[in-house]
């Protein structure tokens, strides 16, 4: 009589689960150890089971049947293939009971000094393959991949990083260097604030002259000043100076000196264009330090157009650049 059963297998390790691996690759390595043990019983219960059928000369077949059924053994185990790594496989072990026409059923015995070499074989395949730490891949492993803004310990895929970088450089909408002669302005059309949120513009400009000019931005190519008002604080080292005017002034350009800026242009939910600014200018120990506010005095259904204008004629010199960058990503 067959009484001993098998245990069901568990989860095989994947390298495509690299979390999982380790802790499924020993959870699988003691289902073999105790499947062999169950398996020998089985076969011991067979043959010995097989060796009572004969003794009774029974039919073969009704006992074959007889030994199968208490053995609670259903199914077959046939070839079975768990896939370990990317391209390599595990031959599973096969277990067959063979019964003849109407003789005395046949077992056939495993053979344990092949299961045994490739036990061994098995084991070393898989130290080789999937290290406990730093394992080093070969072929063309595969993961998922992270979300778009992933900051996390997960593997970056190819896909991730072609993503990123996707991003960082569709972030960056416009962008404009002055080279051939110094100009006066720099004009940026095309623009749609409402579908790209908001507009971070970056600004480094040399001035070409040796006169103060004052640094205008211009909406929707509206260059009329008195259209804007402007709020904007100063410090120079010594003082500290605060003042409105009713221009679209954001920072000013010091005589034969640079500046470097950035702003923030948003349409609020009143629909008045804003721009808030943040940056100074410099000439060699004469640093000026500016920060303002510019608003637009009628509200605006769309910001499509930015236009960065000094007030002294061609100020902007040779190699200033702006770029603007969309909000929305």
């Amino acid at each position: 009589m067959i009484d001993q059963t098998l245990t069901t297998p568990p989860t095989a390790p994947s390298s495509n689960d690299i979390p999982t691996f380790r802790t499924r690759f020993d959870a699988f390595i003691a289902w073999i150890v105790t499947f062999v043990s169950q398996l020998t019983t089985v076969i011991n219960e067979i043959n010995s089971t097989a060796s009572t059928i004969n003794d009774k000369e029974e039919s073969a077949v009704y006992a074959a049947s007889a030994a199968i059924a208490s053995a609670n053994f259903q199914g077959t185990w046939t070839n079975q293939t768990t896939v370990i790594g990317q391209s390599w496989e595990f031959e599973g072990i096969i277990y067959r009971v063979l019964i003849a026409g109407n003789t005395s059923p046949t077992v056939s015995p495993l053979n344990w000094a092949s299961i045994a070499t490739a036990s061994e074989a098995l084991l070393t395949l898989i130290n080789e393959k999937a290290p406990s730490s730093s394992p080093a891949l070969t072929g063309t492993p595969t993961a998922p991949t992270p979300t778009p803004g992933d900051n996390s310990n997960k593997i970056a895929t190819t896909a991730f990083v072609q993503e990123e970088g996707f991003l960082k450089n569709k972030a960056l909408l416009a962008e404009y260097v002055v080279t051939g002669s110094a100009v006066t302005s720099i004009d940026f059309t095309g623009l749609d604030i409402n579908t790209h949120k908001s507009y971070r513009v970056e600004i480094s400009i040399a001035n070409a002259t040796a006169n103060s000019s004052g640094l205008y931005c211009f909406i929707n190519g509206d260059t009329n000043l008195t259209n804007y008002y402007r709020e904007l604080v100063q410090f120079d080292g010594t003082t500290i100076g605060a003042n409105r005017a009713n221009n679209p002034q954001i920072i000013t350009l010091q005589p034969s000196s640079s500046l470097s800026l950035t702003s923030n242009v948003q349409r609020g939910d009143n629909g008045y264009a804003r721009a808030i600014n943040f940056g100074n200018s410099s000439n060699g120990s004469s640093i000026l330090k500016e920060d303002s506010t510019l608003v637009k005095t009628a509200t605006v259904s769309n910001i499509t157009q930015l236009t960065f204008t000094t007030s002294v004629v061609n100020a902007i010199a040779i190699g200033s650049k702006i770029r603007i960058y969309r909000g929305d990503v």
